[in-house]
């Protein structure tokens, strides 16, 4: 349970790290770190809570798809396949 909590506070550190702001300096643009090392250490900061992203498809999925995919629904908006084995023909020669 440690490990897991060390892994996910240096993947949240390292990735406030990587946060950029662009500034723009007459016609040159820049990118300056949004946050510094001594700024995320300190005890007080309090990062922002991240954002979900939602895209179109995700918000007119259906959550119970995979259920009446399983029950044989076939309105469930997920698409079921059947193995259909291999026809013989009579002019293949059986090397077994």
């Amino acid at each position: 349970m440690l490990d897991s909590a060390v892994v996910w506070f240096g993947i949240t550190i390292e990735n406030a790290l990587q946060e950029r702001v662009k500034v723009k300096m007459g016609s040159e643009v820049h990118y300056n770190p949004k946050y510094s090392l001594a700024r995320l250490l300190n005890a007080a900061t309090k990062l922002p809570r991240p954002r979900e992203v939602y895209s179109a498809e995700q918000g007119d999925a259906n959550v119970w798809s995979p259920l009446l995919a399983w029950a044989g629904r076939g309105n469930s908006g997920v698409k079921r396949y059947k193995y259909v084995p291999p026809v013989k023909n009579d002019t293949e020669v059986n090397d077994g």
